[in-house]
């Protein structure tokens, strides 16, 4: 377990603002800060971050929490496994937790991993800048236009010609053979020799800047492979990790889009003139993972290709992804010859970025134009085509939008658009997967409107508790969850004299409610005469309820106690309402 007040300090020490804005795009609004929701797809931004009351929520899905709970969220881990990440950006020691024995190897060969590859990496970066043989390298990275800070920010190297340099180095470490090879960083059996030799490397990170991997190429055209890449291992997995992503994330966020290229040095060609924004997968088409990944971020992909590229085919199969994950998709092809490294060393970074937003086309357009090119327009291709975009029309639920690709459609194929409309036009019947069904903390909480304004209040300022208390009416709130929420702002006030929903929601089962209650605080104004009110209201509802009950009971049996009773709770609602004349 934990120390609470552990929790707290490393809380206390990280601004929600900032952790959020890693994962994600953030603008001021007001007071708050506002992003697209991460957690379910959503075009008009929704999802607002408090810096005053360090939480979020989502208006759109009903996500909310305070950082533990987002950094939960988006990475898919455990309260104790988020406690554990933040307090590593705190600056904040944690004594270990007891694992088991399983856990514990796994955790150690992890971490022996990442330490192996940072040695790597160093080995082959100081290679590069100071090797003697490493000359050649040097050279073609300079005429690549390349400087020593892209050089140095994303660790390229060079590894030797020589058999067995970097694993004599690594061995040196007292690290094992069988731990070197499943990092690929030596190859063979009974005669092991290092795995990248006389090429230049770039080195591949996570999310978090750690190193997972490697890619190779040769500097000699004759040699075969030309990139040789590493193996997948437990903590590198080619088709969810992205090229550039640790230096791409931050920018991806802040300008809300993404460039997607081939290869590392598109990336390393587009930073250099300032478009940091720009990732590249590893080797294959962009991945459903990736895409994830990507979402994280942004929901506007735009693909970047050489015209000739074999990798066209490839990018028409991610625009299904695209589709299924709800992401905004747009492709360009460069001019023929060109790839984007190429191109913008050519025309500079803002004429490159004028040529992306003015050449670049919708993703179905693209898909359209692209199906005519291999099928021409016979009626038989014309019939295939609209196959090909029948499932991808109909997951298109505004109709605007689906009226102008019907349009665009049946212009450039030729076809009467009441055809087009009528094959093209239906919208797909919905059946809920499993990953569709929202959890029940994320299915937005209705609640009787007096009782919420109390609740509301009790979050707002300590002196509202106070009268809520001295109102004694919170034992006659008839929603759950806002009897549990007042329960946990009572106890966390009688512990620290304080109202801190940050603190609060960690208690509670119903965090999103309460998030989204306090952030409505913000547009209220909270007044004696009102609360007042409120409290009137919620004593004559629940007055009616027990009227209600006993008219039920006075009819199964002739009782004069319970005849009493009701006639005591009218005179009681006659005297409630008499107050309010």
């Amino acid at each position: 377990m934990i120390p609470q007040e552990h929790i707290e300090h490393i809380k206390e020490r990280l601004d929600i603002v900032d952790i959020i804005s890693d994962y994600i795009g953030l603008k001021q609004a007001g007071i708050n800060f506002k992003g697209v929701c991460p957690f379910h797809s959503e075009k008009t931004p929704s999802f607002i971050v408090s810096r005053e009351k360090q939480i979020f929520h989502c208006f759109g899905c009903s996500a909310g929490g305070n950082v533990y709970t987002f950094i939960m969220k988006f990475l898919n881990i455990s309260f104790i496994e988020a406690v554990y990440k933040l307090a590593e950006r705190a600056g904040v020691v944690i004594e270990e937790k007891e694992k088991t024995k399983e856990e514990s190897q796994k955790e150690n060969k992890k971490n022996l991993l990442y330490k192996l590859n940072q040695w790597a990496a160093q080995f082959y970066h100081e290679n590069l800048l100071q090797g003697r043989e490493a000359e050649k390298a040097r050279e073609y990275f300079k005429k690549r236009g390349l400087s020593k800070n892209i050089i140095e920010k994303f660790k390229l190297g060079f590894a030797p010609h020589a058999w067995e340099v970097l694993k004599t180095e690594l061995l040196r470490k007292k690290v094992s053979i069988g731990l070197l090879s499943e990092a690929s960083l030596i190859a063979g059996s009974e005669k092991t020799y290092d795995y990248f030799r006389n090429r230049i490397i770039f080195p591949i990170f996570n999310i978090d800047s750690k190193i997972i991997g490697f890619g190779g190429r040769v500097l000699d055209s004759d040699s075969n492979p030309k990139y040789l890449n590493s193996r997948d291992s437990v903590i590198y997995n080619k088709s969810r990790s992205l090229y550039g992503i640790h230096v791409a994330k931050s920018v991806i966020a802040h300008k809300d889009c993404v460039y997607v290229v081939e290869g590392y040095f598109d990336v390393l060609g587009l930073v250099e003139k300032g478009i940091e924004n720009v990732v590249a997968p590893l080797g294959t088409a962009l991945t459903r993972d990736q895409v994830s990944v990507l979402k994280r971020y942004t929901h506007k992909i735009v693909l970047i290709f050489d015209s000739d590229s074999a990798g066209i085919n490839a990018m028409k199969r991610s625009l299904k992804i695209f589709f299924d994950e709800g992401v905004e998709g747009r492709v360009l092809i460069l001019p023929e010859g060109q790839d984007p490294d190429e191109f913008v060393q050519k025309v500079g970074k803002e004429d490159f970025l004028e040529y992306v937003n003015q050449k670049s086309q919708d993703q179905i357009l693209f898909l359209l134009d692209s199906l005519i090119s291999e099928h021409g327009k016979s009626v038989q291709a014309k019939s295939k085509i609209l196959e090909v975009l029948q499932p991808l029309l109909a997951d298109i639920t505004q109709p605007m939008l689906k009226g102008l690709y019907l349009k665009e459609i049946s212009e450039r194929l030729s076809v009467d658009e009441s055809l087009v409309f009528q094959f093209l036009g239906k919208e797909k019947r919905f059946t809920p997967k499993k990953q569709d069904v929202q959890p029940e903390e994320m299915t937005p909480l209705k609640f009787d409107q007096a009782q919420k304004y109390i609740v509301q209040a009790m979050l707002s300022e300590v002196k509202w508790i106070e009268f809520v208390q001295h109102a004694d009416i919170l034992d006659l709130l008839t929603h759950l969850e806002l009897q549990e929420m007042t329960k946990h702002i009572l106890d966390f006030y009688t512990e620290t004299g304080q109202v801190d929903v940050s603190k609060i929601i960690q208690r509670t089962r119903y965090p999103s409610a309460m998030t989204q209650l306090s952030l409505e605080t913000q547009e209220l104004d909270f007044n004696e005469k009102i609360l007042d009110d409120c409290c009137k209201k919620i004593r004559m509802r629940y007055m009616s309820m027990m009227q209600k009950d006993l008219l039920e009971q006075i009819k199964k049996e002739d009782n004069p106690k319970l005849l009493e009773q009701y006639q005591n709770l009218v005179i009681q609602q006659k005297k409630l309402k008499g107050g309010d004349s």
